[in-house]
Parts: structure tokens; sequence; C-alpha cells
């Protein structure tokens, strides 16, 4: 029977520095903590997968994340995976009681030592025929505004993503206004508002900027209810997000206000529980956005897999490596003009930075 046996299984931590202060919920971070699981198998091949639970977003911490892989790699260490999708998910049935960035975690290092092992790409074993070249959104920050580099970058894009609520609606609608002044006109874009707003301060804003070109705006309003009210009195397009995460979601699914939802797996979890989550959204004519939980570049490569596997041509959330500062994890994928692009092979020792990372066990 064909399969990986796991020879050993190793935990690693690391810290990367932000270029600048990163505002999660109501918390200020300046760096990103976060895991990797290593896995080698019996051949000496290896693979690694990221656990990194986003602050203020995820249900664990990052030591309760830490403190399931450690349980979890006790029952990997010499375990034999079958090596198919199949195989996989009937074997692992164990790991679904794990908070979802260890679920994710888990994933993402099993079908990299399948792709290892077998020397396919990731996509060959989901069974996927694409390139491994996905369309990003670009990721806008404050400083875009006075940043000539930054802005050149941003001309080479076809749709943006701004946070907005995080200041008062007028100057959100100024900063708004002054960056699509310096976009071309054919950008389109997508803001996040992450439920910072009540009605009236939503339907205020919309009044404020030019809605043409705009895809969606994720969440605007403290309660979904609100949230769909917005999107049908002012006819701009809504994206779910925390709604997700709730028993909510399925009635509000229905909506045909709702065009798009952001798929993040590190608060998701299982890979392929995802993909059946966007067979669920095709049903309903509504686009599957994988984002990233600013993960390194680690779990960056199965976000852009997972991302290229579900639509390459519909722009994903993944532009996040542009925030930290420093020497990259791994190599294996590249972030540069409107696109994510990935190696053939997912990380492994062959493409990681190991001075960046601290043995755990």
């Amino acid at each position: 029977m064909a399969g990986v046996k796991i020879a050993e299984a190793k935990i690693y931590r690391y810290t990367l520095p932000f270029g600048e202060p990163v505002k999660f919920a109501d918390k200020i971070c300046h760096e990103r903590n976060g895991l990797l699981l290593r896995l080698i198998s019996t051949s000496g091949k290896s693979s690694l997968g990221e656990i990194a639970p986003l602050p203020g977003f995820s249900r664990e911490s990052l030591e309760q994340a830490q403190n399931e892989l450690l349980m979890a790699v006790l029952a990997l260490n010499g375990t034999y995976i079958p090596d198919t999708l199949e195989g996989i998910k009937n074997n692992t049935d164990s790991f679904n009681e794990l908070s979802p960035s260890v679920q994710f975690g888990i994933d993402s290092a099993l079908l990299g030592l399948i792709s290892t092992e077998r020397d396919k790409s990731l996509l060959e074993i989901l069974g996927v025929r694409t390139t491994g070249r996905v369309k990003i959104n670009a990721l806008i920050t404050e400083s875009f505004v006075s940043n000539e580099d930054e802005l050149e970058r941003l001309q080479k894009y076809t749709s943006v993503k701004i946070k907005v609520g995080r200041h008062s609606i007028q100057e959100d609608a100024k900063l708004i206004n002054t960056i699509r002044q310096q976009l071309s006109p054919e950008t389109t874009v997508r803001f996040d508002a992450n439920r910072a707003w009540s009605y009236d301060d939503a339907c205020s804003f919309a009044k404020l900027i030019d809605t043409n070109g705009v895809e969606y705006i994720e969440e605007p309003c403290e309660s979904i209810e609100e949230s769909l009210q917005f999107a049908k009195d002012s006819n701009v397009p809504l994206a779910l997000d925390e709604t997700l995460y709730t028993e909510q979601f399925n009635s509000v699914i229905d909506s045909n206000k709702v065009v798009a939802v952001i798929i993040k797996p590190t608060l998701y979890g299982r890979i392929l529980k995802i993909f059946d989550l966007v067979n669920l959204l095709k049903e309903h004519n509504t686009h599957a956005v994988i984002s990233s939980s600013f993960e390194s570049s680690v779990g960056l490569y199965y976000l852009a897999t997972i991302a290229s596997a579900v639509d390459a041509d519909y722009p994903c959330g993944l532009d996040t490596l542009v925030m930290f500062k420093g020497p990259e994890l791994s190599s294996c994928i590249t972030i540069d003009n409107n696109y994510a692009t990935i190696d053939k092979l997912p990380p492994s020792d062959e493409t990681i930075n190991m001075q960046l990372l601290r043995e755990v066990i």
C-alpha cells in the first residue's frame, strides 16, 4: 500500500518583526509569533506546516496551540500516512477536535510531506490543473500616501484592499479618495471595516466616497443584520468575514447582497473542509476569497495553493508579506506584480531559513 511513514516530527518557534505596528482587533503588534511543524519521512524527505493563531481573532492562544501540537507530535511520530486525500481524511479524524490553527498547520505538513515524497506539486496531489500562479489584491496601509515606491508597486495591481473603521468616517473617506486618485481608474477596491461602524456610520461613509469600482466591503456594521440592511440600502456589495465562524452563517449566505466570503484557513481549520465550503459557496454564486492571517511565507505557500485550486483568476488576500521586515522564513513563494507564484514543492528543509527558528522539541 502506497503511503508515507513519519520518522520524526519536530516543533519550532519563530518571531518575525513587522515593518510598522499592525493592529489586530484591539491589540497593537510589533512582531508576529508562530510555530512550525517539521515532518521527516523514513526516506529523508521533509515538510513544514505553520501554526500561527491570529491575536484578537483566533479562539486559541499561541501557548494553547503549542500544547495541542505537542500532543499531536506524539501521535504523529512513527505514524504511517496514506498518500491520498481520502486516506489522510480518514486517518486523521482525531485532529478534528484541535484548534483551527493547529488543524491547518498539521494538514499543511502532512500534505506537504506527500508532495515532497512523491516529487509532485501539491496542486497535482489535490487533483487540480493550474499553474500555481494566483492573482492577489494589494494591501494598502496608511503609509501609502507618502511612499512613492509603494505607489509604483500598487500601479501593477488590478484590485486593492483598504482597511477602514480605525479613524473617523470623514478621515477614512478623505484617505480613500486620496488613494483612489493615484490608482488606475480600472483598479477595483475592497474595504474591510471589521464591524467598526453602526448602520448610520456605514451609510455616511458610502455617501462620502465614489462607490463605482467598489467590489465589496467586509462586514461594515456591528451586527450582520445591520450590514445586510446597509448593503441593501447603499447598493454596496457585502463580503462576509467574521460571520463565517458563527451560527448565523448558513442563514445569511442565502442573501443576494453577499458576493464574497473571506476564508482565513488559520481561523477555519482543516484544508479539505475548506474545499467543502468552497463548493457550498459556488452553489450560491458567491466568491471564495482565500486570505492571510499574517502568516509567514511558509503558511502563505499553502494559502496560495488553496487559492490557486479554488480560482486562480479571482484576486485573493495574500499581500501580507509586505508588512514584514527582514529575511523570510522560506523562499518557496514569490509575491510580485499582482500575483503570488509558488514553487512546485512545498516548504521543506531545502527552502527554510533555520537560523530564524528556535526548536521547541
